[in-house]
């Protein structure tokens, strides 16, 4: 198929938002959650840059020409989000750091991969990484026995070494042809650059027996992955991304961009649904309530500015850093 052959966009920018938006509200009604300004924590912050400073981070290097601070208010809205069931303020600032590292390793590996091509072998040789970005990074996913249980641990390590490398795949597919029959390697390296792993077992507590919702890691990788492609879909598509997940399946499946997020949409209410049911069938309360703040934690997440959801539903994140109320967004009714 000729690419100009593909199935289009809309090309009006006003009706791409509208029929964005109509998929964004089906997926917040099927997974009962709200989008909402985010809540954002001052001590989990103060926590947070201590620990960048206890691990080096604001030491100068090559690697970027860009500060860590940008990307602190993101960890931050993550972690206290989605880590609202876990009790103490370490593992907060930890994962804080943890997700402002992440983000600032997936920027910069756009323009400039060569210190990633290292990181595993230079990991598990425990010789250093050449930048303090990437020092502290090694050291953090070596220090998640320290926060989280033993096996959900070793799940975490190994899912942050599939992300450097995840973040190599992608990069190596600029500008290589995206076969039609390739539907399953865009959700394989959807998998391994997400951290879903990290971001589906870090909301249950460390002694939280594992037993009450590990069967259910499978529909939370779903969940988390899915997440991301939705409510990150129209910051990609302004900025003219087209290495990226949707992408890929709307070629592979010739069908338009909007479908692809409608069947995603689809296989995460889904995914929620059977979820929500396990969880609740092996009867931990506490391991509900992690789930539910792993569910809303990620939609408050993708709220802030970086993902331009304010230009769709008309909200003002203005001030992200400095404490904000946390208030539902008003979400137009849906036509028809």
């Amino acid at each position: 198929m000729h690419p100009s052959e593909f199935p289009q966009q809309p090309s009006n920018p006003n009706q791409l938002k509208a029929d964005i938006r109509k998929v964004i509200e089906r997926f917040l009604a099927g997974c009962e959650v709200s989008l909402m300004v985010p809540l954002y924590d001052k001590e989990v912050h103060d926590a947070c840059v201590a620990e960048a400073h206890r691990r080096g981070c604001f030491s100068k290097g090559d690697l970027t020409d860009t500060t860590l601070d940008r990307y602190i208010p993101m960890g931050v809205i993550m972690a206290s989000a989605t880590l609202s069931t876990i009790p103490r303020l370490e593992t907060k600032a930890f994962m804080a750091l943890f997700t402002a590292l992440a983000v600032h390793v997936d920027d910069i590996s756009s323009h400039n991969v060569e210190p990633l091509r290292r990181f595993t072998q230079n990991f598990l040789l425990r010789q250093p990484q050449g930048h303090p970005f990437l020092d502290a990074f090694a050291g953090m996913i070596s220090d998640f026995p320290n926060h989280f249980d033993p096996l959900v641990s070793q799940i975490m390590l190994t899912s942050s070494l599939d992300f450097v490398t995840g973040q190599l795949m992608e990069h190596n597919l600029k500008g290589t042809p995206i076969s039609t029959h390739a539907g399953q390697y865009a959700d394989y390296v959807r998998l391994s650059s997400g951290l879903a792993h990290c971001y589906a077992l870090s909301p249950f507590p460390r002694d939280l027996p594992v037993q009450s919702y590990i069967q259910a890691l499978p529909e939370l990788l779903t969940y988390t992955n899915n997440v991301n492609d939705v409510l990150s879909f129209y910051k990609e598509e302004m900025a003219g991304e087209q290495i990226n997940r949707v992408t890929s399946l709307s070629k592979c499946h010739k069908i338009s961009k909007i479908e692809v997020l409608q069947r995603i949409t689809d296989q995460t209410i889904e995914a929620y649904t059977q979820a929500s049911k396990m969880i609740k069938e092996i009867g931990r309360p506490e391991a509900y309530q992690a789930f539910r703040a792993l569910i809303q934690g990620h939609v408050v997440f993708y709220a802030c500015s970086r993902y331009r959801l304010d230009e769709i539903f008309g909200f003002n994140l203005e001030g992200l850093s400095r404490p904000q109320s946390n208030e539902q967004l008003p979400l137009a009714e849906e036509s028809g």
